[in-house]
């Protein structure tokens, strides 16, 4: 029997349906066939980025990757030459306002005067799409908060920035009610997450990142191709 070959994905978020592919592919032997043994970490606040977490644990020549939002890339691939992106896991963007039915939000005019809540990694986005829709920034009262779904749920904000499927996912299994504005234009869609990892493992071992994405892109297919098994496959996933 040939050994597989070790190989880390680092996630930027929690295990969720915002990773359901890597999931299936892993629960469904995708990566076994492919002579993979994947190993996902979830994400955790340790002040470090996946892009750090992946160039350090490349340093000692095991292969590894992230998912990263495309933003975040450029922004640290412009000060380091370390890492690149290989892929993008998502080709669309999923950034989305969430608010609630009563606040009537289904356009970005709706926004004018609301309070809004934001990360980090947002805003720029959302002023970028503002100002292409001919609006300022300034008609918005907008604040930056963390990751915090009592935000909206105690009306502390009228809107709040999500993720299509996290998120409003989540809320929605907890009995909330959201409606959904997708944060982007026709000549802008400002946010999706790649795959991204060390230069120089990416140039040594072409053919094995290639087999991982291969399996990942199957798993992604599986799940768009039955949907109602995603949840049955993360669950199995979060119990082992």
């Amino acid at each position: 029997m040939v050994p597989k070959t070790s190989f880390t994905f680092y996630l930027d978020w929690v295990v969720c349906a915002q990773f359901g592919g890597f999931i299936w592919a892993k629960e469904c032997g995708l990566y076994d066939d492919a002579g993979l043994d994947v190993t996902f970490v979830p994400w955790c606040h340790d002040g470090r980025s996946v892009i750090q977490k992946g160039v350090d644990h490349a340093s000692g020549g095991e292969l590894c990757a992230g998912s990263v939002a495309d933003n975040l890339v450029v922004s640290e691939c412009a000060t380091s030459a370390s890492a690149r992106v290989f892929g993008a896991m998502l080709q669309d963007t999923p950034l989305v306002l969430m608010s609630r039915p009563s606040q009537h939000i289904s356009s970005f005019n709706d926004l004018r005067g609301k309070r809004v809540g934001m990360h980090t990694d947002g805003i720029r986005a959302l002023e970028i799409v503002l100002t292409l829709e001919g609006f300022a920034m300034g008609y918005l009262d907008v604040h930056e908060v963390g990751f915090d779904l009592e935000h909206l749920i105690q009306g502390r904000f009228d809107a709040l920035q999500g993720y299509s499927m996290t998120e409003p996912v989540q809320l929605e299994t907890l009995g909330v009610d959201v409606d959904v504005l997708p944060i982007r234009h026709l000549r802008l869609q400002p946010y999706a997450q790649t795959y991204v990892s060390e230069t120089t493992l990416l140039s040594e071992h072409q053919g094995r990142f290639a087999d991982f994405l291969a399996a990942s892109n199957a798993g992604w297919l599986a799940v768009c191709a039955r949907p109602d098994m995603t949840d049955v496959v993360i669950d199995l996933s979060q119990r082992r």
